[in-house]
């Protein structure tokens, strides 16, 4: 099996699952980081280890609910089983799976899906990013006003967003929060303008990078770097790359 066919059917079974449980039992747990898991979470992880240990059993895996292995490997699998717990432990579908194959800190596959909506964005190095086998690109719009901009923020996010916050609503965007990875997913499709992540976890952005950049738009962390997806980031900033610095003027200035 290859690396894609590989990834397209985990990406459907943790669909199965996340639907399963999102009618059956979505019930949450606090872990000692005081993020939530469900066991849908912990289930689609235990699949991924699973998969990831029989068909390629030279890589590495890091993955947010644990079991890590061989994270120092050339390649390692970096899994969010259920991004977006929070909304789907409430009933609101907005979350997603995300899988990203990383080669020496640097996506070079990437996969997200929202059963809910039936999306399956996927991209590999140069060869360009999908919607459901349908080839995307970022949007070409220039300005702010009255575009969508993905953000997440919670309490114990490793950046303060909440300056970063008041300054882009005074520039007129219009926000959503939720899945990060399914928000950076909508940049890809142009959709979204750009979606801003605040923390220091790679599976959060690690899938987010190869598909927007497949489709043409710009990822960086909050200062305008690269950085590896092997190990703790600097946050994360997807966006359709005509908008990219003068986010970054403001991340800069509210951070």
């Amino acid at each position: 099996m290859n690396h894609k066919e590989f990834a397209i059917n985990l990406a459907s079974q943790a669909g199965e699952i996340i639907t399963k449980y999102f009618f059956t039992d979505h019930q949450m747990e606090i872990k000692d980081d005081q993020s939530p898991v469900t066991v849908a979470d912990k289930t689609i992880n235990q699949l991924v280890i699973d998969a990831v240990k029989k068909e390629f059993p030279d890589h590495g895996f890091i993955g947010e609910e644990g079991g890590s292995f061989n994270e120092k490997n050339e390649y390692v699998w970096i899994c969010d089983p259920l991004d977006g717990t929070i909304p789907f432990t409430h009933a609101i579908p907005m979350c997603a799976f995300s899988m990203a194959l990383v080669k020496d800190g640097k996506p070079v596959l990437g996969i997200i899906y929202n059963p809910f909506s039936k999306r399956m964005y996927f991209a590999e190095e140069d060869k360009g990013a999908f919607l459901n086998d349908k080839p995307i690109r970022v949007s070409n719009d220039d300005t702010l006003s009255r575009k969508l901009v993905g953000v997440c923020i919670w309490n114990t996010a490793r950046y303060d967003f909440n300056d970063m916050f008041r300054k882009l609503i005074n520039n007129g965007v219009n926000f959503q929060t939720g899945s990060t990875v399914y928000l950076g997913a909508l940049v890809a499709s142009g959709d979204a303008i750009a979606n801003i992540f605040p923390h220091t976890n790679p599976w959060d952005f690690a899938a987010v990078k190869i598909v927007v950049e497949e489709a043409g738009g710009t990822v960086t962390d909050l200062f305008g770097n690269d950085q590896r997806y092997d190990a703790e980031t600097k946050g994360g900033l997807a966006s359709n790359g005509y908008v990219h610095d003068q986010l970054l003027g403001i991340i800069k200035k509210t951070i």
